[in-house]
């Protein structure tokens, strides 16, 4: 197993966080997406690109319809090229929906 580098500084970075999902994206080349999670600020619900073969990280942009509420300790998929997000906490109280968002 050889150990990659860190990721790549100079490009913008996701806000530190913990209970987020990360998925890979099945295209050529393939990609990680991040979502949600939590910092000291609270759930979120932001959606990020990471590339792995440059360790570049990209902010989402804006999704096509309501984007799920935030939220951290969830579990999410890919079916295909979408992604299943299911479940978690806001904070405030466990959630028991779910979302689907097509990369």
């Amino acid at each position: 197993i050889a150990a990659g580098g860190a990721a790549n500084t100079s490009s913008a970075l996701p806000t530190p966080r913990c209970g987020h999902s990360l998925s890979l994206v099945p295209t050529l080349p393939p990609s990680l997406v991040l979502f949600g999670g939590s910092n000291t600020r609270g759930a979120l619900n932001d959606l990020w690109t990471l590339d792995p073969e440059t360790l570049s990280w990209q902010p989402a942009g804006a999704v096509d319809g309501a984007p799920p509420p935030p939220r951290a300790f969830h579990a999410s998929a890919m079916v295909g090229r979408t992604l299943v997000v299911v479940g978690g906490r806001n904070g405030y109280e466990y959630l028991r929906d779910a979302y689907t968002l097509n990369t």
